[in-house]
């Protein structure tokens, strides 16, 4: 069953967020992909932090967002 992720689940998610959100040595490097976002106290994937970039081909702008969607 999908439940819905609370406020506080929402701010533990844009805490694990922050740090990596434009951190260089992770937004820049191609080989880090999408990364999965379990519920908080939980098991559940409940979305993923995605790469964006304005250009596919140069990661100089690139950042991670959160997606929401997961498995369950």
């Amino acid at each position: 069953m999908r439940l819905p992720l609370s406020a506080s689940d929402l701010r533990a998610i844009a805490d694990a967020l922050e740090p990596i959100e434009v951190q260089p040595a992770i937004a820049q490097n191609p080989v880090i992909g999408r990364i999965e976002v379990i519920r908080p106290d939980g098991d559940d994937v409940v979305g993923y932090f995605e790469r964006e970039t304005l250009d596919p081909i140069d990661l100089a702008d690139a950042w991670f967002g959160f997606v929401a969607g997961g498995d369950s």
